[in-house]
């Protein structure tokens, strides 16, 4: 994972996976010879923050190793993301700002196969392809490593009472309002206790075909990718755009990434939809231009596609918004109120036609094209209206409504797995349609209103 000339950054929240993980390394000083760093995030989310950043500190003393700490408000500083996922991205910018000013060369975190085996679950739930069904990977981009990847739970808990160490419980752990404690605490017991004793193993057995699978996969992808490259610069790559066009599109889609990755270090906020809107473009015959989170610039002009990483900040020339993308299930009770995140204003699910409403900031669906998934609109997206007889993209459809620019991309799209039902301020698509009497209308209502 490492070599001697290496300086580790060890993330420390002060439970015991990290204490473990503190510890553990710090007994291995005269074997693994790296130089060690510690870092702790308070989250400023609980009373005993504080006191749980102090307890590390001590520990990290103790042992004689160098201490960073750093105090982040999420809702103030990471305003419409989950408290999960902006605790994530402040953590590791946090993580990587040490990394470049300490000059930290790997971080150390301290998951364990727990971890990865709730990861397989929680990405089987949300729909993955082989890279989610391998779950958390030893090694990440190269840098991040999981040194307690292959150790249990009751293993990790054994050595911390064994050498008499303390740690600190984080309540949130059993918050089963969080996806990942319900999948810990109600689903794995569950199918343990009525499908399979050994479900973990299983799971892990899995994820080890499927990340082994995948890294033979991206070995492949990376030679295509060779065969493709007309130029690569440090911030640049050029790709033959119509020899990618005709390969199978999930080739297409590792190329991709892998191109992205060439010149940005990660893939970061790189999702599916921005993937799938590259692979959009390539099937098109018209030149265009795709703006991707991390200045990534994507310019596609016969048949030569370049991908590069701008010097200014594309969001600012071209959008405030970023992109966001969620799944809505059919709620239980209806009406039921969604407040979107980054300014897409508010959703509301209705059981029954809204009044004194503008009638294109409403449509009524069927039930049964329940879950939708919300999300930001791409370059090239497009919908067939009701009775305009086939496709049309929504940049046309907006300016024949007369839409203000600067009002389009703050308007969310509907989509199911078939594709887009219905954006605000548009006529519905035609996949509104119901199929039968039994099918029960549900109206969505949307308005602007910022968070």
């Amino acid at each position: 994972m490492w070599q001697k000339e290496d300086s580790i950054l060890i993330a420390v929240s002060g439970g015991a996976d990290s204490m473990a993980l503190l510890h553990g390394l710090a007994d291995l000083k005269n074997l693994h010879g790296a130089f060690m760093g510690v870092a702790h995030l308070n989250h400023s989310l609980r009373p005993e923050a504080d006191e749980e950043e102090s307890f590390v500190a001590d520990q990290a003393a103790q042992l004689g190793i160098p201490f960073h700490s750093h105090k982040v408000s999420l809702h103030r500083e990471y305003p419409g993301l989950g408290c999960e996922e902006a605790g994530r991205m402040a953590r590791y910018n946090f993580f990587n700002f040490l990394m470049k000013t300490k000059k930290y060369t790997r971080i150390a975190t301290a998951h364990h196969a727990g971890d990865r085996t709730e990861q397989i679950l929680m990405n089987l739930i949300r729909g993955c392809g082989p890279d989610g069904l391998g779950g958390i990977p030893a090694i990440r981009d190269g840098y991040v490593v999981r040194p307690l990847i292959d150790m249990e739970r009751k293993e990790i808990i054994s050595y911390l009472k064994d050498k008499g160490l303390s740690w600190k419980e984080d309540p949130s752990n059993t918050d089963t309002r969080f996806l990942r404690n319900r999948i810990r605490h109600q689903l794995i017991p569950l199918l343990e206790n009525n499908f399979n004793p050994a479900i973990r193993k299983g799971l892990l057995r899995t994820g080890n075909i499927a990340a082994e699978e995948n890294r033979w996969m991206n070995s492949m992808a990376e030679k295509t990718y060779s065969s493709l490259l007309l130029e690569e610069k440090s911030n640049a790559v050029i790709l033959d755009g119509r020899k990618l066009s005709l390969l199978f599109p999930g080739h297409q889609a590792r190329i991709l990434r892998h191109a992205i990755f060439q010149i940005q270090g990660n893939l970061q906020s790189i999702t599916l939809p921005h993937v799938e809107a590259i692979q959009k473009a390539l099937q098109s015959t018209e030149s265009s231009e795709l703006h991707l989170p991390g200045k990534i610039l994507v310019r596609l002009s016969q048949n030569i596609l370049e991908i590069k990483k701008a010097e200014h900040s594309l969001r600012e020339k071209e959008s405030p918004l970023p992109f966001f993308s969620k799944e809505l299930p059919l709620p239980e009770k209806l009406p039921a109120s969604i407040l979107l995140p980054h300014g897409f204003g508010r959703l509301e699910i209705l059981g029954q036609q809204p009044s004194d409403t503008p009638s294109d900031m409403y449509t009524s669906i069927s039930d049964r094209l329940f879950p939708l998934t919300i999300r930001a609109p791409l370059p090239g997206d497009r919908m067939h209206p009701w009775g305009r007889g086939g496709s049309r993209k929504l940049m046309r459809l907006f300016s024949e409504k007369k839409i203000p620019k600067e009002l389009r991309r703050k308007r969310p799209v509907i989509a199911v797995k078939e594709g887009i039902i219905w954006v605000p301020g548009l006529p519905p698509d035609e996949k509104n349609k119901a199929e039968n009497s039994k099918d029960r209308p549900v109206w969505l209502l949307w308005y602007d209103e910022k968070l």
